[in-house]
C-alpha cells in the first residue's frame, strides 16, 4: 500500500511538472525586417563624386553635363543613361571615359539608388 501511494504521488508530481512546462502561447513572431533604400546622400554621391564628378569630367561647366549635386545626378540618372554607361552596355558611351569599368559594388550601388527611386536622403 505504501508503494502504491508513493508511486501515485510520483506520477502526480511528474504530471504537474510536465503540464506546467507546456504553454499555449505562440512563440514570439520574427521581427519584420526594416527595408532600407539606397539614397544619394547615403551611398550614390560617394560613387558619383569619386568616379564621375571629377576634374575634366562631369563637373560644373562640363560639355556633357554636370553630375555635381543631387539635382544634376538625379536628372542624368532619370534619363536612363547612367546605368547603361557605367555597365558598358551596347549603345551607351562607356563611363568613366578612358578608365576601367567601375567595380561591381559601385555599379550595384548606383543601380540600387536608381531602382529605389532616386531618393536624395
Amino acid at each position: 500500500m505504501k508503494n502504491i501511494k508513493l508511486l501515485s504521488l510520483l506520477i502526480f508530481a511528474i504530471s504537474v511538472i510536465t503540464f506546467s512546462s507546456c504553454s499555449d502561447d505562440d512563440p514570439d513572431p520574427e521581427p519584420t525586417p526594416v527595408e532600407t533604400k539606397t539614397t544619394y546622400d547615403g551611398a550614390a554621391k560617394a560613387v558619383i563624386d569619386g568616379n564621375c564628378a571629377t576634374s575634366g569630367c562631369h563637373t560644373s561647366g562640363a560639355m556633357i553635363g554636370s553630375l555635381e549635386g543631387y539635382a544634376d545626378a538625379n536628372t542624368f540618372a532619370g534619363y536612363g543613361r547612367m546605368l547603361g554607361a557605367v555597365k558598358h552596355e551596347m549603345g551607351y558611351s562607356p563611363m568613366p571615359k578612358n578608365s576601367a569599368k567601375l567595380s561591381d559594388t559601385d555599379i550595384a550601388t548606383l543601380e540600387s539608388w536608381i531602382n529605389d527611386g532616386l531618393l536624395e536622403k
